[in-house]
């Protein structure tokens, strides 16, 4: 009922199932390569478009185990061989595939949050002089500009900008599957959100995900809006 509202543009795209599917593969194609099995890397890669790897059915066999993950590693054996998956947990996959999906759809959110802090620039710059009735609890106040309104709007957008810009996402592909083992070899698992922070990531806590937020020290762009 929502969606016209709050899944507009592509968003819906990045974080939709063919995302989720796509960045599990890309997961599980990474950890085949740190092993050093280009060839079953490459078999997995390939397997995308294979109906046996349909979202809707992943998505109802998942239920059985509470993982999309395990239906997924059923269906990769039988396309690509006993091999899939050897060294990982579900759980392991699941996790990089949403901090991939994340990733690119944090890309998408920032074009369309950067677009809309702009356009509320612009509208704060060209309306800086234009009266309007101020308002509090439905009474009308001291006046002041719609200006000041559309640049209040233009400081907030460049806010979630910069919390978004200021996340900082761990090493891909080979070297990070390869820090992932080596740090599984150690008996735990080290999650590094941020240059001065470090998560340990253990079954069932998943507070590390939840509260991944912009911890490093990055300078977003900065807009002045009147």
């Amino acid at each position: 009922m929502l969606d016209g509202v709050l899944a507009r543009g592509r968003v819906p795209e990045a974080v939709g199932d063919a995302a989720l599917l796509r960045a599990m593969l890309d997961a599980e194609s990474a950890l085949a390569r740190a092993r050093g099995d280009s060839a079953l890397a490459g078999a997995i890669a390939a397997a995308a478009g294979d109906p046996r790897l349909d979202p809707a059915e992943l998505g109802r066999r998942a239920a059985e185990s509470g993982n999309p993950v395990v239906p997924l590693v059923e269906a990769l054996r039988s396309i690509a061989g006993p091999e899939v998956h050897r060294g990982a947990t579900s759980q392991d996959i699941l996790d990089t595939a949403w901090m991939l999906v994340t990733r690119d759809a944090r890309a998408v959110l920032l074009d369309d949050l950067g677009a809309a802090a702009d356009a509320a620039a612009a509208l704060a710059r060209e309306h800086r002089a234009t009266p309007i009735i101020g308002r509090t609890l439905m009474q009308q106040a001291v006046p002041t500009t719609f200006g000041l309104k559309a640049a209040g709007w233009a400081l907030a957008l460049d806010t979630a900008c910069g919390g978004l810009e200021d996340l900082w996402f761990a090493r891909r592909g080979k070297e990070g599957i390869d820090e992932m083992i080596e740090a599984e070899r150690a008996g735990h698992e080290r999650i590094r959100i941020s240059p001065d922070r470090t998560f340990i990531a253990r079954e069932g806590d998943r507070g590390a995900v939840r509260d991944a937020e912009p911890f490093a020290s990055v300078d977003s762009k900065k807009r002045q809006p009147a």
